[in-house]
């Protein structure tokens, strides 16, 4: 285990505290246990599941006895407790950790932890509403041409998992959620980026004012000599770009003079052409706009342009985005497992002539489906919901030729029969996938197999 980058004194400042892990996730919950161990840093494990709903996890512990709470939550737990780590899936408004918060024991997040223990290291946070997965691995690739890059986050690797591994003035390339940015405090990237903001997460958010709260704090602790990149084309952040006064502030827009824009198909920084973007093999103008986030952080680590045009030009996209699956029956199937806004589907939606037959469905996270109705009835020739937001889709869309099946096996042959060879079938949800998938990923991927076992 290398050490060497390890910022000793707050390590020293926490050797002798007692942690409480709340929420016992693959990801985070997991891979801060582990490190402790390797560390020899006491601390204890609560969950709400019982034992059996976290076997799973149990099996990934390297102490397969370290105390572990598992079941009903109660303020016990606390006793002897100095600091809380919240995993990013639990919300802070749990009894457990408001009575934590009552006694005065510091509530940290993963990403606030990992911060504070790395000597040596330049961070980069990428989050927004969208986006954030495909400008996170493109600006991957780009700066992985200059830099050794660790991509880490929300992006499917902990923080804590890594922390060992990075070395001093290495790149720490961070995608956030607004979970992984409510408990931060001294969270300091050297160049952030909020890419959009739309309606999402008003299941754990009160309102918008909220949630963008919680994203604002990626630039809490950012100073004159970091960077902040916003949207200029988003309400939320060009409003917010107007705020800012204690960091360096560079914008991009699809549609209007930025720091970043757009002369046709030429990508322009600062009134300069960079290059062409006629041979970008990812469709869409929220696509665009992903590109220009990436070009700009690359170019605020001094990557040479012709690299980072050659990797914008390499780039395939990620999985589960608008993910073309290929088949044999001369239908276009996008897997776009991914989209789970309303901002996701649209724009999903924008990168397809009129026609589609579109599949939604899941579990709806407080989202008001009726802000679709407009574009999916000018884009969709047919709408098929599914799982347990069905009702609630069709009642708001209600689009003339709706097919409303729970089972999502049976909403897929649905599609396939009402299709003719040209069609484009899209799976754009709008809703997560707890109803039936543990994640997007797997509900993606068992899309796939559907599609490919009888294409």
């Amino acid at each position: 285990m290398n050490t060497d980058n390890i910022n000793s004194t707050y390590l020293a400042s926490i050797k002798d505290k007692r942690f409480l892990i709340v929420g016992l996730g693959k990801r985070t919950g997991v891979s801060a246990a582990n490190l402790f161990e390797d560390l020899g840093i006491r601390y204890a494990l609560s969950d709400s599941k019982p034992k059996d709903g976290i076997k799973d996890s149990i099996a990934l512990l390297k102490n397969k006895n370290a105390v572990l709470f598992s079941g009903e939550q109660n303020p016990e737990q606390l006793d002897g407790i100095d600091i809380v780590l919240l995993s990013p899936g639990v919300p802070p408004d749990i009894p457990l950790v408001t009575e934590a918060m009552r006694r005065g024991i510091p509530v940290l997040s993963e990403i606030e932890l990992g911060f504070n223990l790395i000597r040596d290291a330049v961070f980069i946070g990428i989050t927004g509403t969208d986006g954030k997965t495909t400008t996170t691995t493109l600006t991957s690739q780009i700066l992985a041409t200059t830099y050794p890059v660790h991509t880490l986050g929300n992006i499917g690797v902990a923080l804590c998992d890594r922390i060992t591994s990075i070395r001093p003035k290495d790149i720490v390339l961070l995608e956030l959620s607004s979970f992984q940015l409510e408990m931060t405090d001294r969270f300091r990237p050297h160049i952030a980026a909020l890419l959009n903001l739309s309606y999402d997460h008003l299941d754990r958010y009160k309102n918008m004012d909220e949630y963008f709260a919680a994203k604002k704090r990626i630039t809490l602790r950012q100073t004159r000599d970091d960077t902040l990149i916003l949207n200029a084309d988003n309400a939320y952040t060009a409003a917010f770009a107007r705020e800012i006064q204690h960091t360096s502030v560079r914008t991009f827009s699809s549609s209007k003079q930025a720091d970043m824009c757009l002369d046709g198909d030429y990508l322009m920084h600062n009134g300069k052409q960079l290059f062409s973007l006629s041979n970008v093999r990812i469709a869409g103008v929220h696509n665009r706009e992903n590109i220009m986030a990436a070009a700009l952080i690359a170019l605020g680590m001094d990557v040479p342009v012709d690299r980072i045009e050659k990797a914008v030009n390499d780039f395939r996209g990620v999985p589960h985005r608008i993910e073309l699956v290929p088949t044999n029956d001369g239908i276009r199937w996008y897997n776009d497992s991914k989209a789970t806004t309303l901002q996701a589907v649209m724009r999903a939606l924008e990168s397809f002539p009129a026609g589609v037959i579109l599949i939604m469905g899941g579990r709806n996270k407080g989202l008001d489906f009726g802000l679709l109705k407009d574009q999916i009835h000018a884009k969709a020739k047919k709408l098929i919901v599914t799982g347990e937001a069905s009702d609630e889709i069709a009642a708001a869309i209600m689009h003339p030729d709706t097919q409303n099946i729970r089972d999502f096996d049976e909403a897929v042959a649905a599609a396939r029969k009402a299709a003719k060879a040209g069609d484009v079938i899209l799976f754009s949800p709008a809703c997560t996938s707890y109803d039936r998938f543990r994640n997007y990923e797997e509900r993606g991927d068992y899309f796939k197999s559907l599609v490919t076992a009888r294409a």
